[in-house]
């Protein structure tokens, strides 16, 4: 499902016009250094992070990402009010 988002996502970045004070390789607002490094550091850390979350118990597991997200929302909410 993430597919469905991210890839018309990077297409709209790679079609936007190019900043004129953007680092070398970059096109439209895809520096392909960066995501270079982010796709392969993501594919080697991905089943990884799948073994590690399966070898775990589920329930705190769960807990901790739903503090994850609180925190994020609250973050979210503090940016929104211009704290």
């Amino acid at each position: 499902f993430g597919v469905l988002i991210a890839v018309p996502s990077v297409i709209g970045f790679l079609l936007v016009d190019t900043p004129a004070n953007s680092p070398p390789l970059t096109v439209g607002a895809v520096s392909l250094p960066t995501f270079s490094i982010v796709i392969a550091m993501t594919l080697l850390t991905a089943p990884l992070g799948v073994k590690l979350a399966h070898a775990m118990d589920p329930k705190p597991l769960k807990r901790v990402f739903a503090v994850f997200l609180i925190l994020v929302a609250l973050n979210m909410l503090r940016k929104s009010l211009g704290y």
